[in-house]
């Protein structure tokens, strides 16, 4: 982080017409014990060229020898300055997958600087690393709402043109035609927090970014772009961006409570799937679905019966969320036995050889029996 300094000959006047030249660097050095600071020489020129020069302001002391021997001065004031930008260098091999399994309905993902910085550097200091993200338009209401504090969905921000956006604002996003605030109207802004660039909304430059679900997408070419932006100590800055696949790698949990009724209570068909959501409620209320993202819910009904009026009912749920993954649950209800029944056996009596006796017998049910008489 050095500049080599070589100035242009010094215009001389005089009767002498055969001179040399030469300069020297003169500034302000602070002292390493005291912490003062001390203007003395720093370098002296010997054939026009100084290397190793720092940035910084200083003074540049030309020195004039003509061949009668005499000796003139002029000084003038030289800066020192990086123009450098820095390299930006991006990790093109980041994967992101949506956390928060099992703990919240709306899954996050959270991405720093550092996690995307894969060694950029400047030939002097760097001062920041930042990130932003392109932001579908589909996706702006739920960014909104888990991400921008104050506003509920992308229509709570108030919409600024660039004419009417801060000064600072429309310096650090040059070709941003739109920026989205939070506060009451354009006279009572708040911080800013989305800049929209022609038809592409950007997420404001920070030290981190966050992700969605609804930035999932089975489609391996609908990726996320992502800009990191590298700014040295004098303001210079460089960009570079890659493109992200945002994945849900948690498959979904699910729980269900198993149920039982008696067979008198079996007043529907127990192999339709309708009538037994009707009966026992919908796969929505019967199943305790936990998933970082959204997730479908298709249910199979298997019924398979027994004797006297037993059986079982599977409900068998499949859930299965934006991202292909499933997981399986089933609720199983019993359908018990319930014996109730009486027999009537014929009363004692008697009979002359060769006639028939009364043999008889009678029974009634009152349940699910099925009831064999030989």
């Amino acid at each position: 982080c050095t500049a080599v300094i070589n100035p242009p000959a010094p215009k001389v006047k005089g009767e002498c017409m055969d001179w040399t030249w030469d300069f020297e660097i003169w500034g302000y050095v602070k002292d390493p014990k005291t912490g003062l600071e001390e203007y003395k020489k720093l370098g002296y020129s010997t054939g026009g060229v100084l290397n190793g020069v720092a940035p910084g302001y200083y003074t540049l002391k030309y020195i004039v020898t003509d061949a009668c021997g005499n000796v003139g001065y002029a000084e003038c004031e030289v800066k020192v300055a990086d123009k450098i930008e820095p390299v930006a260098i991006c990790d093109d091999d980041l994967n992101i997958s949506i956390g928060g399994a099992y703990t919240t309905a709306e899954g996050l993902a959270r991405v720093t600087a550092a996690d995307i910085d894969e060694g950029s550097w400047d030939n002097c200091e760097l001062a920041s690393l930042d990130v932003r993200r392109d932001i579908e338009e589909d996706c702006l209401d739920i960014y909104t709402d888990l991400i921008v504090e104050g506003a509920d969905s992308f229509a709570d921000l108030v919409k600024v043109s660039r004419s009417s956006a801060r000064s600072a604002d429309r310096a650090e996003y040059p070709d941003a035609d739109y920026f989205y605030y939070t506060g009451k109207d354009k006279d009572n802004l708040n911080e800013l927090w989305i800049v929209q660039e022609g038809d592409v909304y950007y997420s404001t430059w920070a030290f981190a970014i966050y992700f969605t679900c609804c930035d999932i997408s089975a489609d391996a070419d609908d990726k996320v772009t992502i800009e990191l932006r590298a700014t040295d100590t004098e303001g210079n800055s460089n960009i570079c961006w890659m493109r992200v696949l945002i994945e849900d790698k948690l498959p979904p949990k699910c729980e269900t409570h198993d149920k039982y009724i008696l067979c008198t209570e079996l007043d529907f068909d127990p192999a339709d799937a309708d009538q037994v959501a009707g009966r026992f409620g919908p796969a929505e209320d019967v199943v305790k679905l936990v998933d970082n993202c959204s997730a479908e819910i298709t249910e199979e009904v298997i019924y398979t019966p027994g004797n006297c009026g037993t059986g079982e009912i599977e409900r068998v749920f499949t859930i299965t969320d934006a991202s292909g993954r499933s997981t399986v649950c089933t609720q199983t209800i019993t359908i018990k036995e319930v014996n109730d029944y009486k027999i009537i056996f014929p009363g004692d009596s008697e009979a002359t050889c060769g006639e028939e006796p009364d043999r008889d017998i009678e029974w009634e049910t009152y349940a699910c029996d099925i009831l064999a008489v030989n």
